[in-house]
């Protein structure tokens, strides 16, 4: 059984993020839906905005992401560099989400984001 504090849900043009901050003050966010252009700036600000707060890691959790063109990625590698400078980690979860797993690997994401199985 995992507690959550803080949750806190936003919804963007076809993107719902659900954060929520963990006891040890990692930063969880859940996205669903579509990362594009009509929202990935907005949604890394979200992402950033949030973590800002706390002094923990970061996780993303793309499980739930039916679609994501070049500015969502974009998107993930500005919060990635942000988390680097904060000295912080930024996990990024991809579950069995296949699609997300091919595009990774084709563009060499899986390389230079941390990308791990589950939260």
């Amino acid at each position: 059984m995992s507690i959550l504090f803080n949750e806190r849900t936003l919804i963007l043009n076809h993107l719902e993020i659900q954060a929520y901050t963990g006891p040890s003050g990692t930063v969880h966010f859940c996205l669903r839906g579509d990362i594009d252009v009509s929202n990935a700036k907005a949604a890394a600000a979200r992402l950033l905005h949030e973590s800002s707060n706390e002094k923990g890691d970061v996780t993303c959790d793309l499980s739930g992401v039916d679609f994501i063109d070049s500015s969502g990625l974009r998107a993930l590698v500005d919060v990635q560099h942000e988390s680097i400078k904060n000295e912080r980690i930024l996990r990024v979860v991809l579950g069995d989400n296949h699609r997300l797993r091919r595009l990774f690997g084709t563009c060499g994401l899986d390389r230079v984001l941390s990308v791990v199985d589950h939260r």
